[in-house]
């Protein structure tokens, strides 16, 4: 991917990145699971050996809907093939933090708890973070399917990183609580404590950025997006 198009993509809200990717690559000529008990993925549906991966629309709506237990606990529709889209793995991670700001804000007015950070990057977010970490830290994989999948976005390290600093720039720019830490002493009735933004900003940065040579203050465009 170029630099162009992956800011192209930021830009977009949820709805209209589907649309692009489903224009972009083309729909699913198949369902993900074989039948309604969802307990076998059907292999047909994989694209992995063209670099792309399989995203659920409606995850914006119901968790992990590859797995066979989440998806026993949803609606079938939601693995239908035309609920279905590709992606290669920084497109990926773009349809998980639209479903997390989305996810968020549809339920909340304000971020003025620092413990809410994780509203934004769980469950999504963190294992896709966490898949293109291994993969960027081992230049690549033994997996077959994966390696090849990495080979679509192993020219992207700066976009990837450009993509996480603008995320974290996006929490600080939302958060409307306490930045400083307060203690009160223990033997007050009233004892209260909350985390540090600072600390728990850095924090983030570790979560999504664990590769020894990733720091998420370096700058490689420009300017950030606010998403």
């Amino acid at each position: 991917m170029d630099k162009e198009e992956i800011i192209k993509e930021m830009e977009m809200d949820y709805d209209q990145l589907v649309q692009y990717l489903l224009n972009k690559y083309g729909g699913s000529k198949y369902d993900y699971f074989v039948n309604e008990s969802c307990k076998t993925k059907n292999k047909k549906v994989t694209r992995s050996n063209e670099g792309l991966l399989c995203h659920h629309i409606d995850e914006d709506k119901g968790y992990c809907l590859c797995s066979p237990v989440a998806a026993q606990c949803f609606s079938f529709e939601y693995q239908k093939k035309e609920r279905l889209v590709y992606c290669n793995y920084i497109e990926h991670l773009l349809l998980h933090i639209l479903i997390g700001k989305n996810s968020y804000w549809k339920r909340r007015s304000t971020l003025e708890s620092t413990t809410a950070f994780n509203l934004f990057i769980t469950p999504g977010m963190g294992y896709i973070c966490s898949d293109i970490n291994g993969l960027f830290e081992k230049n690549g994989s033994s997996l077959k399917w994966k390696q090849r999948c990495y080979q679509e976005i192993k020219d992207n390290f700066d976009d990837y990183i450009f993509i996480l600093n603008s995320f974290i720039e996006y929490l600080f720019n939302n958060y409307t609580g306490k930045k400083e830490y307060m203690k009160l002493d223990r033997d007050k009735s009233t004892f209260k404590s909350h985390r540090d933004f600072d600390s728990e900003i850095d924090r983030m940065k570790r979560t999504l950025s664990s590769i020894s040579h990733i720091e998420l203050n370096q700058t490689v465009y420009e300017r950030l997006l606010d998403f």
